[in-house]
């Protein structure tokens, strides 16, 4: 019985590392450009950062999923 009791626990610890999600790896952006962006928690927010100005922008996409200019809102957060 404990054998068994023992088997189905490895069974089910081996397919839930299976179907875990994989780490989440950013793509890499290049570091020479004006305009960065970097993900927030929030799936549809971002923070855009103008890397000569230090100035920060949120930018939010529209849950339609479409990315384009009349889908998204751009609010200045840091204008110094």
């Amino acid at each position: 019985m404990k054998k068994s009791v023992l088997a189905i626990l490895l069974t089910f610890v081996v397919l839930m590392s299976a179907f875990a999600e994989a780490p989440f790896s950013e793509p890499s952006q290049s570091t020479n450009v004006r305009y960065r962006l970097f993900p927030t928690q929030n799936t549809w927010t971002f923070l855009k950062l103008d890397t000569i100005t230090g100035k920060i922008w949120q930018v939010q996409f529209s849950v339609k999923g479409s990315m384009e200019p009349e889908n998204r809102i751009v609010l200045p957060i840091s204008s110094y």
